[in-house]
């Protein structure tokens, strides 16, 4: 089974686990066969901020993406203490960055996992387990 890796994802994490690349239509990692049903969305702390601030309207339409699959999640390259701390290059305090971030993730029903620089193993740890439920039928 291979990490499906969105051709748009400038800087890919680095997986132990064979990758290939392909146009995703929610996400920016999936497994292969399994991209209509399953998810993960991964944001740097700049490209958060840009998405809770100016590029809300782009964020908002990629979480409703994210909500029709049967499985997502948002992984974040930052800690919570990062976010808190703001981003230099931006005017939006950290705690209202982290308070949108709810908010939004809320609405859409779509987890967040804070992982530091493990967001490589977060993802592939998530899109593993993730299959053995969608190989389930549901209850």
């Amino acid at each position: 089974m291979a990490i499906v890796v969105d051709t748009r994802e400038q800087t890919p994490y680095e997986f132990s686990l064979k990758t290939v690349r392909s146009a995703l239509k929610a996400g920016d990692y999936s497994l292969e066969g399994y991209e209509a049903v399953m998810a993960v969305e991964r944001k740097g702390l700049a490209d958060l901020f840009s998405c809770l601030g100016g590029a809300k309207k782009r964020f908002k339409q990629q979480l409703a993406r994210l909500a029709r699959l049967r499985k997502s999640a948002l992984v974040v390259d930052a800690e919570v203490r990062e976010v808190l701390a703001g981003y230099q290059y931006s005017q939006l305090p950290g705690e209202e960055a982290l308070a949108r971030l709810i908010s939004y993730t809320s609405e859409w029903g779509i987890p967040v996992y804070f992982a530091g620089r493990r967001g490589a193993v977060v993802a592939a740890m998530l899109l593993r387990e993730w299959q053995k439920y969608v190989l389930k039928p549901r209850k």
